[in-house]
């Protein structure tokens, strides 16, 4: 499975979205004219946002984690090739 599909799984991107649609609730002038609602909707933005954050800093860690195992292997193959060309 590649990470492009594990972010598919997790649905990261509904997930973004649904907060987006949710602060423009917030921003309406109206919102806290149903505070029972408003403290809903308020209370899942905040869940979203978090989980969205923590999502996003795995992703960037794990990208991160690829990008020096990709180097390392570049670096590796350098040395190999300076290594034949010795011999």
């Amino acid at each position: 499975m590649r990470l492009a599909d594990v972010w598919q799984v997790l649905q990261l991107e509904k997930a973004k979205a649904e907060l987006i649609d949710k602060r423009g609730i917030m921003e309406e002038p109206d919102f806290w004219n149903d505070q029972e609602r408003a403290v809903k909707i308020s209370k899942e933005a905040e869940d979203l946002d978090k989980e969205v954050k923590r999502w996003e800093k795995i992703k960037n860690e794990i990208e991160e984690f690829f990008d020096l195992i990709s180097e390392a292997i570049k670096e590796k193959d350098n040395e190999l090739e300076k290594d034949i060309d010795k011999n």
